[in-house]
């Protein structure tokens, strides 16, 4: 019997590891077929009468094991796929967000107006500044800098350009704004940008008032 049982075993494990598609599912049928082998040999043995209870017991088992397995790789399957439905729906509704780089930074935007009254107006153009440091123990070549609006229409802002850093190097940015027109007591919100192998550093804010 013991013989018996375990070529039952044997033949339960093969059939459980052919329908397995990962680890997890085939450790989920190999305790569905232990389970199943128990249950089904309690049941031979109860069935059977004299001499046949040894061979109900083995076929028993063999069916228990068979179905145990079954069930134990079906059940790991439904759970890996609710697993991998849940990782999809996580991403649809948090995509990953990229870390913006910090071995540039930026600081002390400042501006200078040509009539000294502190606004911009139609036709004026001012002077932005902002210092770039390379913070970071590389070179960065092909650095592009430049500024941007809220109103690009109303605001244009001087060309980019391109530099690289020394390790360590702090540089002084000087960009130009024209006032092309303005739309009452608004505000001009300027920005300075850099962007390096595909990495995007953006200034604080400077405020404008406009006349």
């Amino acid at each position: 019997m013991k013989q018996t049982k375990v070529i039952c075993m044997v033949l339960a494990i093969v059939i459980m590891v052919s329908s397995c598609g990962s680890a997890y599912q085939a450790q989920s049928g190999a305790t569905g077929a232990m389970i199943g082998g128990h249950v089904g040999e309690m049941v031979g043995i109860l069935s059977g009468r004299g001499h046949f209870r040894g061979e109900n017991a083995a076929l028993g088992s063999l069916i228990g094991m068979g179905i145990g397995a079954a069930l134990g790789v079906g059940i790991a399957s439904q759970i890996e796929g609710r697993d991998k439905s849940e990782t999809r729906r996580n991403e649809e509704f948090y995509p990953p967000t990229s870390t913006p780089s910090t071995a540039i930074s930026l600081s002390n935007l400042t501006y200078m107006d040509t009539n000294g009254d502190g606004y911009i107006s139609k036709e004026e153009i001012i002077e932005v500044e902002g210092f770039i440091t390379n913070t970071s123990n590389s070179v960065i070549p092909n650095i592009v800098i430049y500024l941007t609006t809220n109103d690009a229409k109303a605001f244009i802002a001087s060309p980019s350009l391109t530099t690289t850093l020394q390790p360590g190097q702090k540089i002084r940015y000087t960009g130009r704004i024209h006032c092309r027109k303005t739309r009452g007591e608004s505000v001009a919100e300027v920005q300075l940008h850099t962007t390096y192998a595909n990495k995007n550093n953006i200034s604080n804010s400077l405020y404008i008032p406009t006349k």
